[in-house]
């Protein structure tokens, strides 16, 4: 029997067709292989060690001790201010000179700044400054696989903004055949009396952050794969406008979130320990929403605020409620914290 032209053209398509789908799947599980080959015959440069030291001055405002008490100018005998203040003068009589008072409490802050982080892998802690320092950063990193970059600028109406990235230069092929362990540490010190956005990411590892006191007027961060832990230690110095905490895969421990008294709050868990202490010298109300995913959240609740708890939601999992005793006692005058907890598998535990 003799094959028709249609029948041959269909068999030669069925052939080429094949060829493609198997050029197709050698392309996919090959070249896999083959970077995994490649990175594992390259593997991670060796570790070499550079230490850093830097420190960022910050503008001045016309905010501070310095600033404060009397100012004249002898040629003129016309009174001196730094710009932006208001104060009163007293007329000393003799000749008519004029000596302008300063009060630290009518001058004009600091412009307001952000620290921006974009943080790899590592160990990584921020802390308050000593008083009178700008932004200061110290520690070791391996400068074969990392680069440490910061940057500084300052828009015209004086609002400044300070970048600090430590990123991996190396690809993620070589570090999985090479030398896993990561000994990079950096510590990152805020000033306290400059008014200040703390943003960004800390992608792996370990961060210890301690904000108590500082002129913090917002935090948003992501924490990522590790253990991590964000503590307000003491009052800072105004309340928050907004905290923003995004954790990955770990431990997270938020502490003596009141300290802060953020007006709004967003903590969010996906995997892990979720610890949060919401207790601390509150002074406003606030909304708070917590969500997690999968793992054990614990929230610790103050006693010196009334507790309004919007919703605790479940999906599958065990659910724990308990409230502070003396609610009713509180002055009128007590903040008001609007709770609104959610979870998809595991246990959440509100209490005192």
């Amino acid at each position: 029997m003799v094959a028709t032209k249609t029948q041959k053209n269909r068999r030669g398509c069925f052939k080429y067709g094949c060829f493609g789908c198997l050029g197709v799947l050698a392309l996919v599980i090959g070249l896999p292989l083959l970077l995994g080959l490649g990175g594992f015959l390259m593997g991670a440069p060796e570790a070499e060690f550079e230490s850093v030291d830097v420190s960022q001055p910050l503008p001045e405002g016309s905010e501070g001790s310095d600033a404060a008490g009397s100012f004249e100018d002898p040629a003129t005998a016309v009174p001196l201010a730094p710009s932006g203040t208001v104060a009163p003068t007293d007329d000393l009589g003799d000749g008519g000179r004029q000596i302008l008072n300063l009060d630290p409490s009518t001058l004009a802050p600091p412009p307001t700044g952000t620290v921006r982080l974009d943080l790899g892998m590592g160990e990584f802690h921020v802390l308050p400054a000593p008083s009178g320092e700008g932004v200061r950063i110290e520690g070791d990193y391996d400068h074969a696989s990392f680069d440490l970059e910061e940057v500084f600028t300052q828009n015209g109406d004086g609002t400044w903004e300070y970048s600090i990235k430590l990123k991996n230069n190396v690809s993620w092929l070589r570090r999985l055949w090479g030398d896993k362990q990561v000994d990079n540490e950096i510590t990152i010190y805020l000033p306290r009396d400059q008014p200040m956005a703390l943003v960004g990411e800390v992608a792996m590892g370990k961060s210890e952050l301690e904000l108590g006191g500082l002129w913090i007027t917002e935090v948003d961060l992501e924490l990522g794969t590790g253990e991590h832990e964000l503590r307000f230690s003491e009052p800072t110095r105004e309340p928050l406008d907004s905290l923003r905490v995004e954790s990955g895969m770990g431990e997270i421990t938020l502490v003596g979130i009141g300290n802060a008294s953020p007006a709004g709050a967003s903590l969010e868990g996906k995997f892990g320990e979720f610890d949060i202490d919401l207790k601390g010298a509150w002074r406003g109300d606030s909304q708070i929403a917590v969500e997690f995913q999968f793992g054990e959240c614990r929230v610790r609740l103050p006693e010196n605020a009334r507790i309004n708890i919007e919703r605790t939601k479940m999906a599958f999992g065990d659910r724990r409620l308990e409230l502070p005793d003396g609610q009713e006692d509180l002055p009128s005058t007590a903040p008001t914290l609007a709770l609104a907890i959610e979870g998809s598998f595991g246990e959440v535990r509100v209490a005192p």
